[in-house]
C-alpha cells in the first residue's frame, strides 16, 4: 500500500488536517439526526396551536384555508423532535 500512495510523510500538516476535516464533514453529511423523544407538554403547545387553528379554519367552512398552515404544522413536529438545526441536515438534501 505504501507503494501505491507513498508514506504519509509527503504530506504536510496543513494538508493532513485539511483531509481529517473534510472526512469529517462528510461523516456528519451522512449521519441521520437523532430524534428527541423527551418531548415535554410546554414542548407541545405551539404544535397543538397551529393543529387547532388548521381545525378551527375547517370547521368555519373556509374553502381557502391557509394551506401554508400545512407546512407551518409539518415545520412545527419536525423541531419538536429532531430540534431547529435539523434544517442544516434537511435543506441541502432537498436541493
Amino acid at each position: 500500500m505504501v507503494e501505491k500512495y507513498g508514506s504519509i510523510k509527503q504530506f504536510s500538516d496543513e494538508e493532513l488536517e485539511a483531509e481529517v476535516k473534510r472526512r469529517a464533514d462528510e461523516k456528519a453529511k451522512r449521519e441521520i439526526p437523532k430524534v428527541n423523544m423527551e418531548v415535554t407538554a410546554a414542548m407541545l403547545h405551539p404544535l397543538a396551536d397551529l393543529c387547532a387553528s388548521y381545525i378551527e379554519q375547517l370547521a368555519e367552512d373556509e374553502p381557502y384555508a391557509d394551506e401554508k398552515l400545512k407546512d407551518y404544522i409539518f415545520e412545527a413536529a419536525i423541531e419538536l423532535f429532531y430540534g431547529k438545526d435539523v434544517w442544516k441536515w434537511v435543506n441541502p438534501r432537498l436541493q
